[in-house]
């Protein structure tokens, strides 16, 4: 009986599960922290100043795949080493989709695929490395009102679109672990006001890389004009 592969990753156009390829193990930890770091004589302890704003700044995740492709010929089995490497390691940053981060997608580029061939079990196991963005990255622009893979015990819904007819509040909540800029879509010129300062917003979409909100809060934003203003953002984790 053959097993329906359930669990696969696709980079480019390479799709494992299309290839017959099956998921063995999957290693994605933590990553590591960009530490600023001084060991000061006469002093207990270090001082760190790896932390700007509050916030925590990361190298690139290493996320490591196993598969193996079980049952499969000799002359097979070197066909699909050339394949995946082939397809794997000759283009470069991408997006990486695992069915294990439904609704997100990883960034980054293969950095080696290393194959093993088990004459004895006919089989062929393909250790495959990735250097990717740290934080993961959701399909949809937040909020989208898409509730297909809307999760109820851990999304945030927040309206995001507004009508302003002269002048109001409009909060805007960050879910993610990282800073977001916001990108503006306003239908004429508008001023939205935060934390003290005023920023002029044109016709149309832009950003403004002054206008952040940190993660995991609430901004409130202060708009001045008439026009049809909306916002929109990708929600980043550390999966």
């Amino acid at each position: 009986m053959i097993l329906e592969i359930i669990e696969y990753i696709k980079f480019g156009d390479f799709d494992t599960k299309s290839k017959g390829w099956y998921l063995v193990s999957r290693d994605a930890p933590s990553p590591e922290e960009k530490e600023v770091l001084e060991n000061l004589l006469y002093s207990q302890g270090v001082l760190d100043f790896s932390m700007m704003n509050g916030e925590r700044y990361f190298n690139n995740r290493i996320i490591t795949y196993e598969f193996k492709l079980p049952n499969t010929k000799y002359a097979d089995r070197k066909t699909a080493e050339r394949e995946i490497k082939s397809s794997l390691m000759r283009i470069g940053k991408s997006r990486l989709t695992d069915t294990h981060d439904e609704g997100f997608y990883w960034y980054g580029k293969c950095k080696s695929v290393k194959v093993q061939d088990d004459p004895q079990k006919r089989a062929l196991v393909a250790t495959i490395e990735f250097s990717c963005y740290p934080f993961l990255i959701a399909l949809d622009d937040f909020f989208d009102d898409i509730w297909d893979d809307f999760s109820f015990e851990y999304g945030v819904a927040n309206w995001t679109k507004w009508t302003i007819k002269s002048k109001q509040v409009v909060p805007i909540y960050n879910p993610g672990d990282t800073t977001i800029i916001p990108k503006v879509i306003s239908s004429s010129n508008i001023v939205i006001e935060h934390n003290g300062s005023a920023y002029q917003f044109s016709k149309g979409e832009q950003e403004n890389v002054l206008l952040k909100i940190p993660p995991k809060q609430l901004a409130l934003f202060t708009i001045t004009g008439i026009a049809d203003v909306s916002f929109r953002f990708s929600r980043e984790v550390l999966g």
